[in-house]
């Protein structure tokens, strides 16, 4: 009796074994299975692995708008203080020419009712106190804190920008993957059932930032720096590298010093045509034409750009651009906002 006990006790923790070690074998099987569409474990998500190396160039991304946030709104509040100070100043203009004109009226009929004269030495004065604090539209950007707030501005637009369009390609493929796993049904299967597949919630958070950070890049509106009477404006070279240009207002070719040009990946082949270029009252030089695959000012992509490069003893005029330097677009420039508008595309 004894023993049928101890023996079926032992058929039972035999089951048990058996049972425990086909679980163990499926538990295998699935990872194996995951493994081999190249997920890993990342708590309870099984992830790309590329997913690590995106979240933290996003959470790169996310510091950087931060940043372009902070130097906007420093920017638009020196702006504001400026535009405010004229519109005040217009106000007490107003206010003195209607006291001047109740002195007149006064001496001509004695019951009208005059500023004093200390009232008037007190208009003076305030009107005095706000001319000093305007910064002139000819000078506006030039000065400082503005001027370096600009440059700062312009530099993590471009920063955000150049990063941005890194960035864009790898996570809309790693999304598409996601989404062909996600009907894989070996994925399915061996999914088990208390985790899932990715993206992990934190990605998933990360992602969100790319609305924030498309529309500062794909913005119509680009900040612009100065640099003594010039306008200077930054577009993306084939969405990836930099290039500064002045903003000349006059209907110009776009013209690029040869060594800017070669630093942003653009560059003339020997067949290129050569042309004159009036760089100033008695100076010509030879240029030769490019043709920029694309130039980018926020949302306008302009593609197949014709440009001229500009030889080395020419390179103190700097990249040059016109009004009708792009056929089909038209610069736009706001003083006393200093930003950039590149309308278009239009009939041509």
């Amino acid at each position: 009796m004894a023993f049928g006990i101890k023996f079926r006790s032992l058929l039972m923790g035999l089951g048990v074994v058996t049972l425990a070690g086909t679980m163990f074998a499926q538990q295998t099987g699935n990872v194996d299975s995951l493994s081999a569409r190249g997920l890993a474990k990342v708590g309870s998500y099984w992830c790309l692995p590329e997913e690590p190396e995106l979240r933290d160039r996003l959470a790169d991304l996310e510091h950087l708008e931060k940043r372009y946030r902070e130097a906007r709104q420093t920017v638009d509040q020196l702006l504001d203080q400026n535009e405010q100070a004229r519109i005040r100043l217009t106000q007490l203009i107003e206010l003195e020419k209607k006291a001047k004109e109740a002195v007149a009226a006064a001496q001509k009929n004695p019951s009208v009712r005059k500023p004093s004269d200390a009232d008037l030495k007190r208009l003076t004065a305030s009107i005095e106190e706000v001319q000093r604090s305007i910064v002139p539209l000819e000078k506006l950007g030039t000065l400082p804190p503005l001027k370096l707030d600009l440059v700062e501005l312009v530099n993590l637009r471009i920063e955000l920008a150049i990063k941005f369009f890194a960035i864009r390609g790898p996570a809309e493929e790693i999304a598409r993957r996601y989404e062909r796993l996600r009907q894989d049904q070996v994925v399915q299967a061996a999914m088990p059932a208390d985790e899932q597949l990715g993206p992990t919630k934190t990605l998933q958070e990360k992602r969100k930032i790319f609305e924030k950070v498309e529309a500062i890049v794909l913005d119509e509106k680009l900040p612009v720096a100065r640099e003594g009477k010039a306008y200077r404006v930054t577009a993306l070279v084939n969405d990836h590298r930099p290039l500064t240009f002045s903003y000349v207002g006059a209907d110009e070719k776009t013209v690029i010093p040869q060594a800017l040009a070669e630093a942003a990946g653009v560059t003339a082949s020997e067949q290129s045509s050569i042309s004159k270029y009036r760089v100033g009252p008695g100076r010509e030089v030879e240029v030769r034409a490019v043709t920029i695959p694309q130039l980018r000012f926020g949302r306008s992509a302009i593609r197949d750009v014709k440009a001229y490069l500009l030889p080395p003893e020419a390179s103190d005029i700097g990249a040059r651009l016109g009004t009708g330097a792009v056929p089909g677009y038209r610069p736009k420039l706001d003083v006393n906002r200093l930003q950039l508008t590149i309308l278009g595309p239009f009939d041509h």
